[in-house]
């Protein structure tokens, strides 16, 4: 009874506060598990990957004859050795004048697994961070109007998603976060109001495209997911 009368006392947040530590303590072993699974699972991604065309990495091909277009970078995260891809066209058929750059930083040539004129596959290499794409191939270059976010070890937000629903769960003070659906043109921004250093939201029907967060410096904040739960 005294355990009772103990928890009456305590007010919904207090209770809510607790719940949400004894929480984080048992999914620690589970967060460990996230951070080194593989942030695209081939056999169950959403997405379609174009036929490759098989052609020999020392042979090199035209070099495209119109801008590059990019119509989908997926998944919008990853950590080192994860595979990235970019679907458009325009990108040359491995062409010998190319270049390919994650926040300024070269993507050496070992890491890129394809490059077909309407995608390009590679392999994030360790040290990555967050930052723009950059695409050069013959004349032409191309670079992302939005960053891609990289996470690894030391991360401590996470992104848990339910239906539509969102949840961040972070020590860090997240003030807003930005996301657009595949298909869509319009970028959402959420207020975010971090309790217990917990926010969720609710987004509209349909697959996300990207999602960033940022602290009160407009700072971008690296995070990280469950693959499974975003069909990575």
């Amino acid at each position: 009874m005294s355990l009772l009368k103990t928890l009456d006392k305590l007010s919904f947040k207090k209770i809510l506060s607790f719940a949400v530590i004894f929480g984080i303590t048992l999914s620690i072993p589970t967060t460990l598990l996230l951070l080194d699974q593989q942030t695209r699972l081939s056999s169950q991604a959403k997405i379609e990957k174009p036929p490759v065309v098989m052609i020999e990495k020392q042979d090199y091909g035209p070099p495209p004859l119109a801008p590059i277009e990019v119509e989908r970078v997926y998944p919008f995260l990853g950590k080192a050795g994860d595979e990235v891809v970019l679907l458009g066209k325009n990108f040359g058929l491995n062409p010998k004048d190319k270049f390919l750059s994650l926040n300024d930083i070269a993507i050496e040539e070992e890491k890129i697994d394809v490059w077909q004129d309407n995608m390009i596959t590679f392999f994030l290499p360790e040290g990555a961070v967050s930052g723009l794409i950059n695409i050069r191939a013959g004349s032409f270059s191309w670079t992302s109007p939005r960053p891609f976010v990289v996470y690894n070890q030391k991360t401590v937000t996470k992104v848990q998603k339910n239906g539509q629903t969102l949840a961040i769960v972070s020590p860090v003070d997240i003030t807003s976060v930005e996301y657009k659906l595949v298909g869509q043109n319009e970028t959402k921004t959420v207020k975010v109001e971090m309790e217990s250093q917990i926010f969720s939201f609710v987004t509209e029907t349909g697959e996300i495209d990207y999602l960033l967060l940022f602290n009160s410096n407009r700072q971008l904040v690296p995070f990280y997911v469950n693959p499974i739960e975003f069909d990575f």
